[in-house]
């Protein structure tokens, strides 16, 4: 499987996939990552450690990576330690599925770029729990520029709004693609 069909299948797709996965890897250590969680810059190096140890496969799976950014960059040590809603529960999962969906995206994204694609399409997700947004926006065609555009502004930028990206929030499942 060269790309995924959904956010589950992102890391047997990298195995796959070694240019996406090289491409992906240089975003994870270039790239701005943001979140109060981690706002300290010790605490994103740490986390892109881990994330760069996750797809290259190293980190045996998803749960483990969560249990190691827990370890690595536990509460005490953050100027929001005291915020229950920066540290809710989950915490670390909902930042390592929203960061490598969103580095997977936009590694997808500027390869379909490069290779001077102009459309992709987001598959259709096995989850039974979308949110609304996330059921309107299956099995559509999308221009890659808009996609990727708005993947910067909101997760690299910090500029958030209600524009169409992928991915649309910490559980979302769907991924993008080139167009079939």
């Amino acid at each position: 499987m060269e790309y995924a069909n959904e956010f589950n299948e992102i890391l047997s797709a990298l195995t796959d996939n070694p240019k996406l996965r090289r491409r992906l890897i240089e975003l994870i250590q270039n790239k701005p990552i943001l979140g109060k969680s981690i706002v300290e810059e010790s605490r994103v190096s740490k986390f892109r450690e881990i994330l760069v140890d996750l797809v290259e496969g190293n980190i045996p799976s998803l749960e483990t990576s969560y249990m190691k950014v827990e370890l690595a960059l536990p509460r005490n040590e953050s100027r929001y330690s005291n915020n229950n809603s920066v540290f809710a529960r989950g915490w670390a999962e909902r930042l390592v599925r929203t960061q490598l969906s969103r580095f997977y995206n936009q590694a997808v994204l500027e390869d379909l770029k490069e290779r001077g694609e102009e459309e992709c399409f987001v598959p259709a997700s096995s989850s039974q729990n979308l949110s609304p947004r996330c059921a309107v926006i299956q099995n559509g065609t999308y221009k890659v520029n808009y996609l990727l555009d708005n993947l910067i502004k909101n997760y690299e930028n910090g500029e958030y709004d209600s524009s169409l990206k992928i991915p649309e929030h910490p559980y979302c499942s769907h991924v993008v693609k080139p167009k079939e």
